[in-house]
């Protein structure tokens, strides 16, 4: 609803006397812009079982407005504006509470506006039987997603109640005329291939189950885009071909010339089948193929393998990982290269791993915790058999020492002069060529764990006051220095038995006193009445001041 004014400008000219000004008269005129009148075309539903509830009723029609309203029985009903030519209606439960008719228009307000022409609603004592004459789509892919089915009937007989069923459990239904609904159907209700049996339900009073359509659940066509390995030597053996492609089903097959060939689903894109020796007991060549079975399902195109008259000499360009720590745990080795065959094995040290075949240019070997035990460097091949094969060059695996770490050291003291020790260091990343190092000099080191080694400290090292660094050091390859750990060494407390003279007169000249003690040392000072005094270091037990 609009009041728009539009300024009208005509000018008038008043020709007076020459010479005179002439006069103009502006003048303004208003028109307002009116509402239209609406026009209801049709209604949805048109029907409905008396005690049947609440809904929303569909108008359509033309000249609808934001504020346009549907009145039911002259009284107005709570409105949505969809369109210019659909409004939404609510519909009380207590609209439908007795048999009869209703009559629904649409009523546009001033400026202009007004009425439109009603349309009948009629309010059954039952609902009607519902007829289900086609639905939309008849057939659906196994494993495809959800989608929305059309149900139709000509009778035009559906209710607003009405539901639609799958294989008998209702789903969720949109009621859009009395000659259609639709229904949400999940990914669940096609995951499998087969049929399913589709009705529509129309609840009391009336009502009833309508004759079933069928939706076929068809398998999907299967691709086949590789297979590996795609190559074997003559009488090479029993084997398993790995086929790669699309729409693979618990079901599907794969052949080999045709025949069907022991399969497992490994996924929607990838199978396993066991290939028999007798396959490949002369050169030539197989098609391989995948098969989906009925309903729906087919015969995928073709990847060839070939059967040659000798094996390849592998040759390997890389290795992956190619280093590990000593002492670390065992792994799967990926190595990379050409003319891998499904009897390739991977060789450590010249001793065969149990191996993996991946494809013509990758197999995976088992490399075992005893294979790097110790630090040092292994040769890994790729071995083909015989008929023809052969043995690739090598690449180096190289096992490092770790760094070691060095958390604590016990005991972490010593006295000055003491004996010889067992220095204890705990940390991590030990083995049994560490050794522990006292001022960046190795000492003779025994290994007790991962975690802890033993060293011989010499009484020499102890000889006098101060600190040391404490460190562990790995060898190549790999391997380092721990950070330090600082060991102290403490001087004696020295212990004083006498002294001579032990008396003197008073005023008399000055004299050397003697200290005789225990725990002396070159830098002990004799202090008289607590002031240093000079002294002279005779020996561990005697002092001259």
């Amino acid at each position: 609803m609009s009041d728009r004014r539009a300024i009208l400008w005509p000018r008038v000219a008043l020709g007076l006397l020459a010479g005179l000004a002439a006069i103009f008269v502006e003048a303004t005129a208003a028109y307002a812009q009116n509402n239209p009148v609406p026009t209801l075309s049709s209604i949805a539903p048109s029907t409905a079982a008396v005690g049947s509830g609440a809904f929303t009723l569909t108008a359509t029609g033309t000249n609808f407005i934001t504020s346009s309203v549907v009145r039911w029985n002259g009284s107005y009903r709570t409105t949505t504006f969809v369109s210019s030519t659909t409004l939404q209606a609510q519909i009380l439960a207590s609209d439908v509470a007795a048999t009869g008719t209703a009559s629904v228009a649409v009523f546009n307000p001033t400026p202009g506006g007004g009425i439109s022409s009603a349309k009948t609603f009629t309010i059954t004592a039952t609902n009607p039987a519902p007829t289900l004459n086609s639905i939309a789509p008849t057939s659906a892919t196994a494993g495809g997603a959800a989608f929305t089915l059309t149900a139709t009937s000509n009778g035009n007989n559906f209710a607003i109640t009405s539901v639609v069923r799958w294989n008998g459990s209702s789903r969720t239904t949109t009621f859009v005329s009395h000659g259609q609904l639709q229904a949400q159907i999940t990914a669940a209700d096609i995951a499998t291939a087969g049929t399913a049996s589709v009705t529509v339900f129309t609840p009391t009073p009336g009502g009833g189950t309508s004759a079933a359509k069928t939706v076929t659940i068809n398998n999907p066509a299967p691709t086949a885009t590789s297979i590996s390995p795609s190559t074997a030597a003559v009488g090479s053996g029993a084997f398993t071909l790995t086929v790669t492609g699309t729409n693979y089903l618990a079901s599907s097959v794969v052949r080999w010339k045709g025949s069907n060939r022991t399969t497992t689903f490994v996924s929607s894109t990838q199978l396993q089948a066991q290939i028999l020796a007798s396959d490949i007991a002369a050169t030539g060549t197989a098609a391989v193929t995948v098969f989906n079975p009925t309903p729906g399902g087919g015969t995928s195109s073709s990847v060839t393998f070939t059967i040659t008259a000798t094996n390849p000499v592998p040759t390997l360009t890389s290795i992956s990982p190619s280093s590990a720590l000593a002492g670390g745990a065992a792994f799967t080795l990926t190595t990379t290269g050409t003319n891998f065959a499904i009897t390739s094995v991977v060789r450590w040290n010249g001793s065969d791993r149990t191996t993996t075949y991946v494809s013509s240019t990758q197999l995976q070997a088992q490399v075992t915790a005893a294979d790097i035990a110790t630090a040092g460097t292994s040769p890994v091949t790729v071995f083909n058999p015989t008929p023809g094969g052969g043995t690739s060059g090598a690449s180096t695996f190289a096992i490092n020492n770790p760094v070691p770490t060095l958390s604590s050291i016990s005991p972490s003291s010593a006295v000055a002069g003491s004996a010889a020790f067992t220095l204890t260091a705990t940390g991590t990343n030990f083995n049994s060529s560490s050794v522990v190092r006292w001022n960046g000099a190795d000492r003779t080191t025994t290994f007790v764990s991962s975690t802890q080694l033993q060293a011989q400290i010499l009484a020499g090292d102890i000889a006098s006051a101060g600190t040391a660094p404490v460190t562990v050091f790995n060898p190549t390859p790999g391997g380092g220095t721990s950070s330090a750990q600082t060991f102290t060494i403490n001087n004696l407390v020295p212990t004083l038995s006498s002294i001579s003279p032990s008396s003197a007169v008073a005023g008399g000249a000055g004299f050397t006193l003697t200290a005789t003690g225990t725990n002396f040392i070159a830098s002990s000072v004799v202090r008289w009445n607590g002031n240093d005094r000079s002294t002279t270091f005779v020996s561990s037990t005697l002092l001259q001041a």
